[in-house]
């Protein structure tokens, strides 16, 4: 504006049609940049972790799987970016209600996937919890159950069993028999919650990345191959808390994320937003001897929630 003042004192009304023109130009980048986004956005060209589904695809697997898909399947999301997808605006509350479901102990009985044809499940990245260690579903036990364009829906052929506790318990994390260290205090605390009597609260006074161990080692027999743990718990949202099964003798764990973005809400009462996460593990044949890890990056975390499932052919 000082520019074009001193020019107009200069050269007088000529200076309004520079600044048309200056405005004329700096409009029609983002415009043209604008139209471009939602040209490929329309026709499902935007890439981020994997092509994307179209408006219209989204719409229609929308309404497919409100109408065909069981309310005691769990669907995830593989199409387009975890964070980005089209997918996520139509079926995100949908998802979110069904992770919700069974994060409360509704009973799961199968696993469904809706992908590119492009990049089918066993070939979409998962977001890993160890960079060095990543997931990659098995593409034998994937079925194709119906498709949209480019879009395709599997079931996962595995069956679904509770794990660990074996019977849906709101209080688990009472029994996991976390211990106080000099750093680190737990304690149970009635608010806030998720449901149950209790969540459990964790201090980290370290400074740093701290990690707490379950004492209590949960032994157990895989018979068969090609088996996977499901695992379930909820955090405060902002919280940079992980929590998994795993075993010392194989580390690091190898643990990939199901829908990491769609599981956020806030109870009733109000407090903090809470997280729903979802986690993958394979497991092999033989006998295993488990326990629940948590890291914890950060000061204060609360956590509630705590579930496996096991997947076997």
């Amino acid at each position: 504006t000082e520019a074009f003042a001193w020019l107009r004192d200069r050269i007088g009304k000529p200076v309004y049609g520079l600044g048309a023109v200056f405005v004329f130009l700096l409009a029609s980048f983002p415009a043209q940049k604008m139209a471009e986004h939602y040209s490929a956005r329309v026709h499902g060209s935007l890439v981020v972790g994997g092509p994307n589904a179209t408006l219209s695809e989204a719409r229609q697997v929308a309404t497919w799987v409100e109408g065909n898909v069981p309310k005691d399947h769990l669907v995830v999301l593989m199409a387009g970016g975890p964070e980005s997808s089209v997918l996520n605006r139509y079926l995100g509350k949908t998802v979110l209600e069904r992770m919700s479901y069974f994060a409360h102990g509704g009973e799961l009985k199968k696993l469904v996937f809706i992908a590119h044809r492009e990049v089918p499940p066993q070939d979409y990245p998962l977001i890993p919890l160890f960079k060095e260690r990543p997931l990659r579903l098995p593409a034998d036990r994937l079925k194709v159950i119906h498709a949209f364009g480019n879009l395709k829906v599997y079931e996962w052929g595995l069956k679904v069993a509770r794990f660990i506790p074996p019977r849906f318990d709101p209080d688990y994390e009472e029994r996991m028999g976390l211990l106080r260290e000099s750093e680190i205090d737990t304690a149970q605390v009635e608010h806030p919650k998720v449901f149950g009597r209790h969540a459990l609260y964790i201090g980290n006074k370290t400074g740093r990345q701290a990690t707490l161990v379950s004492p209590v080692i949960k032994g157990v027999d895989i018979h068969s191959s090609g088996a996977y743990v499901l695992f379930v718990y909820i955090k405060g949202y902002h919280q940079k808390t992980s929590a998994y099964l795993a075993e010392k003798e194989v580390w690091p764990p190898t643990v990939g994320y199901l829908n990491p973005y769609l599981g956020i809400f806030r109870t009733k009462e109000g407090g903090i937003l809470w997280h729903i996460v979802y986690s993958l593990s394979p497991i092999s044949k033989g006998r295993h001897y488990l326990q629940e890890w948590i890291d914890l990056v950060g000061e204060d975390h609360y956590v509630d929630g705590f579930q496996s499932f096991l997947l076997t052919g």
